[in-house]
């Protein structure tokens, strides 16, 4: 009688235990759903104070490409940045949350609509993530660890010989424009127009292989096989009308990709090129210039920096060059500023001869392209000048670069 006793004594207070832990759970999960919705009310409404509010002091953000966002102050400069380039509305549904002590794993699914706040389209989205709670020592939830990923793939596809390449791509509206960078550089090189564009135009900015993002697995650095990753960027973008426009070696590629998709193309703008149509050089001028452009590579200084530029730079755009040559990987470099080079001399004319699509070259007055000769091979051809201005003409005047862009623009309109 007396064991029985105790067994119904036992259960009364497993019983008790366990209505109480349950109390205790629920607690938690509402005062964890309390703090949420504070959390998602003030994303969706601009809110640094109340984001910043919501989470623990030694919160961690990992967001996609992104390093990890450790410290107040990184934080909040990290969400004022998004907050002034951007309209961000999103909404977040918990999937599965378990407690353990102090700490709640959430795994959770989300929309979200960002638009860009000087202009261009919205962009819709899905994604997953984990956020992680801890009870903090006054016993209010914070979050204290915030991971996610978008569901979409990045903006990637991979070229013809299975080099991944990266883009970006911003509005809408044809024909598109599709930007590539030249010799040593990447599609950041186009913000300036980006941001113009995009308003009127898909804009597309490319990373050729074994530049910026993109991958350097290639083995034939050509012309040809960089032209096959322009035209895998625009298969997968479903584009039906562009106009390509290509800074130095980036023209050779665009005309390289405008041979293997002509219906597509609208026009070709040449960004200081096609000055030298005609000029030969020997195997051991080659060699020789192929060496000249790696050594400034390998050791740049601000000197050789500023000579790219006519007009006065900024010292934070200097120090940006210096420091991307001095670190970046050069996979690939020797060969394709050769293979550059080879075609300047002997396939310039060659590959003018078939081009289809009309040509309007902007560049700088240090060297003018000689019309009437290029026209022999291009009958179309044209050229526009910007003057007093280096190499980069995009970055050294980006204004008149984007004026004379809307022209050749209404002209291949005009002439299609």
């Amino acid at each position: 009688m007396k064991n029985l006793l105790n067994v119904a004594i036992g259960i009364v207070v497993l019983s008790f235990c366990a209505c109480n832990n349950n109390v205790n759970i629920n607690n938690d999960l509402a005062e964890i759903e309390k703090t949420r919705e504070q959390l998602i009310t003030s994303m969706n409404n601009d809110d640094v104070h109340g984001i910043m509010n919501a989470l623990s002091e030694n919160h961690i953000t990992l967001s996609p490409d992104e390093p990890a966002y450790v410290d107040e102050e990184k934080l909040k400069a990290y969400h004022e940045a998004r907050i002034d380039l951007l309209n961000f509305k999103a909404k977040f549904v918990t999937e599965d949350i378990q407690l353990s002590g102090d700490w709640a794993f959430e795994y959770f699914t989300n929309e979200s609509v960002v638009t860009p706040k000087d202009g261009g389209n919205s962009s819709y989205s899905t994604g997953k993530g984990l956020w992680i709670w801890h009870r903090e020592k006054n016993d209010d939830w914070k979050l204290s660890r915030s991971i996610w990923n978008s569901n979409e793939p990045a903006n990637t596809v991979n070229s013809a010989d299975n080099v991944e390449i990266r883009f970006d791509v911003r509005g809408e509206g044809e024909p598109a424009l599709v930007f590539v960078h030249g010799w040593s550089r990447h599609r950041e090189d186009w913000k300036d127009q980006l941001t113009h564009f995009s308003k009127n135009h898909k804009v597309v900015s490319i990373d050729l292989a074994g530049f910026g993002d993109s991958g350097n697995n290639r083995r034939d650095w050509t012309m040809a096989a960089f032209g096959e990753d322009v035209v895998a960027v625009i298969k997968k973008l479903h584009i039906e009308k562009a106009i390509l426009i290509g800074h130095s070696m980036g023209t050779p590629v665009i005309i390289k990709a405008a041979h293997q998709i002509p219906d597509k193309i609208v026009g070709l703008v040449p960004v200081d090129m096609l000055h030298d149509v005609g000029e030969k050089k020997t195997a051991d001028q080659l060699e020789t210039m192929k060496n000249d452009y790696m050594a400034m590579m390998v050791a740049p200084d601000e000197e050789r920096v500023r000579s790219w530029f006519v007009s006065e730079i900024d010292n934070d755009i200097v120090e940006e060059f210096c420091h991307y040559y001095a670190n970046v990987k050069k996979q690939g470099w020797k060969e394709s500023i050769h293979s550059t080079f080879s075609w300047m001399s002997d396939m310039q004319e060659a590959d003018l001869k078939i081009t289809k699509a009309p040509i309007i070259c902007i560049n700088s007055d240090l060297r003018i392209p000689n019309a009437e000769f290029v026209k022999q091979y291009a009958p179309a051809f044209e050229y526009k000048i910007i003057k007093g201005i280096g190499h980069m003409v995009m970055w050294d005047a980006p204004n008149k670069f984007n004026m004379l862009l809307e022209d050749c623009i209404k002209e291949f309109s005009s002439v299609n």
